[in-house]
């Protein structure tokens, strides 16, 4: 896992409330659909601007997300772990960041490791809408 002193505020932010949408929504699991739904929510976050200028209808994309989420397995008193491709994203995140020779992981790199990472569900979300 990273190192939390690497993640930006923002990143922190994303991750944690990834697991609390997924806690929320009774989800044993917090998957990567859960964090590519936290990232498009943050209040002044980059990735919905990121987004809108790749001409991706966020409302949409929000939707499906929505319905991807709805299909995930539901558990009373879920405590979500991270699903393996979760971990994928955020090594994926962290190799981005070292790729681009940044210091923190942030949110943008995030978002690339969503686009990116085999196996995980955003992935083909990103793809159907266009990016």
């Amino acid at each position: 896992m990273i190192n939390p002193d690497r993640l930006t505020v923002k990143t922190a932010e994303a991750l944690n409330e990834a697991v609390s949408l997924a806690r929320k929504n009774g989800n044993p699991v917090a998957y990567d659909v859960h964090l590519l739904r936290a990232l498009l929510d943050q209040d002044e976050g980059i990735v919905t601007p990121i987004l809108q200028k790749l001409g991706v209808k966020i409302s949409s994309l929000r939707d499906a997300i929505d319905t991807e989420i709805g299909r995930y397995p539901k558990q009373s008193d879920a405590n979500p772990s991270l699903s393996r491709e979760m971990n994928a994203v955020i090594d994926g995140a962290e190799k981005q960041a070292k790729t681009m020779e940044d210091e923190y992981v942030s949110t943008e790199h995030l978002l690339l490791a969503l686009a990116s990472t085999k196996g995980a569900e955003s992935v083909a979300l990103l793809k159907a809408a266009s990016v």
